[in-house]
């Protein structure tokens, strides 16, 4: 298993309050290089929130602990 794919897993979940192996299962990786090594698609929390998935993204980048990464961007309802 990936350390750094089960780490952002393990933040997000606690971000959005969802279990762990759920949000492992949706983390992906970017087609390109310049969206990130990781990319979190935010469209199936939409209607598990009943929020607009781009609205989703922006409240994981803003609560997500970042000593972790690098940096966090959004593209869309994604957090890379």
């Amino acid at each position: 298993m990936d350390i750094f794919k089960e780490e952002i897993a393990k933040l997000i979940s606690q971000t959005v309050n969802l279990d762990k192996d759920e949000v492992y299962k949706l983390i992906e990786v970017p087609p390109e290089n310049k969206f990130g090594d990781y990319s979190f698609p935010c469209f199936t929390l939409s209607s598990k929130f009943k929020k607009n998935p781009t609205e989703i993204a922006q409240e994981i980048k803003t609560k997500i602990d970042t000593t972790f990464f690098e940096k966090i961007e959004l593209k869309g309802a994604y957090v890379n």
